[in-house]
């Protein structure tokens, strides 16, 4: 098994759908908890992208996504599993110390505990504010909290989650450590929920210059981090992954006005070692 984790370079708009609500192209999102989520489908369609255009992929592409659909039937399946992309941590305002935190919660952490299969291991700090580095007062979207530090196993569970899987040429983990901070679940619910990007969209007339139409559209703000699992269908998860360490690449609609810029990297949770191939 890897795990994948995708750094945002710029928002990201990995679209449900039009919407009733006020936000009339919302994210996709997690129906029983509400945290933003990016599908499997669009994950595995990226990542076969980017495989096609691979010298040491293309010639795999078939066998490792499964072939084309023919007739608008899916002829066989890929040997390749991936999971939807999850929430690991979420950027918001800050104030005075930084201008931004990476905020996540107990139900996140555990949660990427159970799927990456280290089941043995939990985070438990509480319903408290707490953090690699203590800070008395610090700004979470404007609300002051203090943050308590954490050491002994809960900071070494949080150096084991997030050290491997961010990528230093981004965010090494000295730096990050600095800004993270781990807040109750029910507040990290409503930050995901209400602290999104919302960016209101027009169409103008060429001939009167007028709009034409007006729409708001939601997406993840830049530098949100998510991880997904990929893994074997026959559990000969030790081979290299086929892509590479890392690589930059886009993921979400609005591409052209520049969302959905992202950087990947695999980790190998299996003993097997990566090829070492950048892009």
């Amino acid at each position: 098994m890897w795990v994948g984790s995708i750094y945002a370079l710029s928002k990201i708009h990995a679209g449900e759908g039009a919407d009733v609500g006020f936000i009339d192209l919302p994210i996709q999102r997690e129906r029983h908890t509400g945290f933003p989520v990016i599908r499997a489908s669009a994950v595995k369609g990226v990542l076969r992208d980017e495989c096609e255009k691979n010298e040491n992929c293309k010639d795999k592409v078939n066998k490792l996504f499964g072939p084309p659909p023919r007739d608008g039937k899916q002829l066989e399946a890929g040997a390749l599993i991936f999971s939807d992309a999850r929430i690991l941590a979420f950027p918001v305002r800050g104030y005075k110390v930084y201008p931004f935190w990476w905020v996540t919660c107990p139900y996140v952490l555990n949660r990427y505990l159970r799927d990456v299969g280290k089941f043995n291991e939990k985070v438990d700090v509480g319903e408290r504010y707490v953090g690699l580095e203590k800070y008395d007062e610090a700004y979470i979207e404007g609300i002051k909290v203090r943050v308590e530090k954490v050491d002994g196993e809960a900071a070494e569970t949080l150096k084991k989650i997030f050290e491997p899987i961010l990528a230093d040429k981004i965010i090494t983990w000295d730096d990050f450590k600095k800004r993270l901070i781990v807040v109750p679940d029910n507040i990290f619910a409503l930050l995901v929920r209400n602290a999104t990007e919302v960016v209101a969209r027009i169409v103008i007339d060429d001939d009167t210059k007028t709009t034409k139409n007006l729409w708001y559209e939601e997406f993840l703000p830049m530098d949100t981090i998510l991880y997904f699992t990929v893994s074997y269908r026959n559990g000969n998860n030790k081979e290299k992954f086929p892509l590479g360490d890392e690589l930059a690449t886009f993921i979400g609609g609005d591409i052209t006005v520049g969302s959905g810029v992202v950087y990947m990297k695999f980790t190998s949770l299996s003993g097997g070692e990566n090829n070492g191939q950048r892009r």
